[in-house]
């Protein structure tokens, strides 16, 4: 089996960057937190989407902060670990600045804005007079609710458009969540774009739905690969 590449990560500050006077006990200018990747000979810097500024000698690191720091080393190795198996030897850390942004995506939103546009489409499909009615982009409302108000507003809308493979995409995705809890720890989102694509959950989600006789092999196949298919396109030129 061949061995992963040492991948060394350190997060500094960038005192080029001068953000003014902190408030800290220690007072002195602050820079905003970068990280500094050396592997295979490479080596680059991107910004933390940690947002806080530190002092030149990061004295002021809280815990929080070393909490956060750990998990975006955490992150960011596991990107780069899945770059590797992907590209081999051609792989490069050139813009891993974009990839780590892409990655970093939280699946709920994915799904979330993919299933409010799938709905708003198919309603503007079969009453465009009325589709405004429903603010389809207000994320505080639940899709699952949104979902509830379009069958009551139009109860005769499964006539016209598949309402069948809508509904079993919710519940797939409630099983999902049930599976995979979604959680924030500062700009940490989990499961995030990375979790899905390393962590295989596509598989496992096959695997387990596949034990559901509620729901037919072929149709459980097509619901994920549209999922796939969304999150995969959803990070395309971010």
């Amino acid at each position: 089996m061949k061995r992963n590449k040492k991948v060394t990560l350190k997060h500094f500050v960038n005192t080029r960057l001068k953000t003014g006077v902190g408030e800290s006990d220690r007072g002195g200018h602050h820079y905003p937190l970068y990280l500094e990747i050396i592997y295979r000979r490479q080596h680059i810097q991107i910004k933390s989407i940690i947002d806080k500024t530190f002092t030149e000698d990061l004295q002021n690191v809280n815990e929080t902060d070393q909490k956060l720091m750990s998990l975006e080393l955490e992150r960011v190795k596991k990107i780069i670990r899945y770059d590797e198996n992907l590209f081999g030897d051609d792989h490069k850390l050139k813009g891993i600045g974009n990839r780590y942004t892409n990655y970093n995506a939280a699946i709920y939103a994915i799904v979330d804005d993919g299933l409010r546009f799938k709905l708003k489409k198919n309603v503007r499909k079969y009453r465009p007079e009325l589709s405004t009615v429903l603010n389809f982009d207000l994320s505080v409302v639940p899709i699952e609710n949104l979902f509830a108000a379009v069958k009551a507003l139009w109860p005769d809308l499964g006539d016209y458009i598949n309402l069948i493979d809508f509904e079993i995409e919710l519940q797939t995705w409630e099983k999902y969540f049930k599976i995979f809890p979604r959680k924030e720890v500062g700009k940490f989102k989990y499961p995030a774009f990375i979790d899905w694509m390393a962590d295989e959950h596509f598989d496992k989600m096959m695997k387990l739905l596949n034990n559901n006789n509620n729901i037919t092999e072929n149709v459980i196949e097509r619901i994920l690969v549209n999922i796939d298919e969304t999150i995969r396109l959803s990070t395309i030129g971010q």
